[in-house]
């Protein structure tokens, strides 16, 4: 298990840059792959949708092995996820706006739980 503080910056210097360069791939890819970038976001989307719905804790944990701090906020990463999907699946480029505003809310969720340790 990684510290924190490694955790944290391997959030902001892998996730982020990741999860960021991802939600430019529809602008990026253009239309010809969007059923491949869907195919991705759909899997990830009832992946996290099933991590949401579990009550074990072996899903508490993130993918770093610490404390999934963005546990409680999974189910609304979901809906996100499957709302850039469908767009993805119609070959609407706005995908990529539902995929970044995913990236802020995952900032946003960070920064607040980080000012109120």
């Amino acid at each position: 298990m990684y510290s924190e503080r490694t955790r944290t910056i391997l959030y902001f210097t892998v996730c982020i840059p990741i999860r960021l360069t991802f939600a430019y791939l529809p602008v990026l890819l253009g239309e010809t792959y969007h059923a491949y970038l869907a195919a991705l976001t759909g899997a990830m989307s009832l992946g996290t949708l099933n991590l949401a719905l579990r009550n074990e804790p072996s899903a508490q944990t993130g993918f770093f092995g610490g404390h999934a701090w963005w546990a409680p906020y999974r189910a609304v990463h979901a809906l996100i996820l499957l709302l850039a999907t469908i767009l993805l699946l119609r070959r609407d480029k706005k995908a990529s706006v539902f995929m970044f505003i995913d990236v802020l809310l995952g900032l946003v969720i960070y920064t607040y739980i980080q000012a109120k340790k």
